[in-house]
């Protein structure tokens, strides 16, 4: 795929060819696809940006105006090239680009809510204690808050330190109980990915 890609010719494909304002070559939605584009677009300026209360998320959010359709294009002609389709970009690319976008602004509000509430000092302090050994195997979020360490004193804190950990593979969390009658709350215990060094001081 990407040998094809590096060497397709747009044109061919159903872009619209270079002109006195545009420099390059230039694929376009198909009508389905622009009216997927507006109604997102207008949902992300009319609805999403003036709720959003951190400025620093509302910033990012502007820059998907740019991210879905590119998106879409990179979509549009992985599946030209994966099918023999030609022309415009497609609706069916244009919802896969909505998709992905909704999915990064998850991951986008996760990483700057870490920021904004020390979670990444936290994840950074029990990502230390990790090195040094001071956690067992199987261990709870319970475990971690009852060492009362720094960045690491309130529940808040502790679940997101274990979160973004988790997602950097450096945990892997198991669900225990909570199964039946009488058994009590769902707790995780979390288990290190063996490829963590325990002893060592930060790289």
């Amino acid at each position: 795929m990407f040998e094809v890609l590096a060497d397709f010719d747009p044109v061919a494909w159903g872009a619209a060819p270079a002109d006195d304002v545009e420099k390059f070559p230039h694929f376009r939605f198909d009508d389905t696809a622009q009216d997927i584009f507006i109604e997102w677009s207008s949902d992300l300026h009319g609805t999403k940006m003036p709720a959003e209360d951190h400025p620093i998320v509302a910033q990012h959010l502007a820059k998907f105006d740019k991210l879905f359709p590119a998106l879409a294009l990179i979509l549009h002609l992985a599946d030209c090239a994966a099918s023999g389709r030609r022309g415009p970009v497609t609706s069916e690319a244009a919802l896969r680009a909505a998709a992905w976008c909704e999915y990064l602004d998850a991951h986008a509000r996760r990483c700057y809510g870490l920021l904004t509430d020390d979670g990444l000092r936290a994840a950074q302090a029990l990502a230390d204690k990790l090195r040094q050994g001071k956690l067992a195997n199987g261990f709870t979020a319970r475990d971690v808050r009852r060492n009362q360490w720094r960045s690491l004193t309130t529940e808040e804190a502790v679940q997101a330190a274990l979160d973004w950990l988790e997602d950097e593979d450096w945990l892997r969390a198991e669900e225990v109980g909570g199964t039946g009658p009488g058994s009590g709350r769902r707790t995780y215990r979390y288990f290190t990915n063996p490829r963590i060094g325990k002893g060592h001081e930060h790289g």
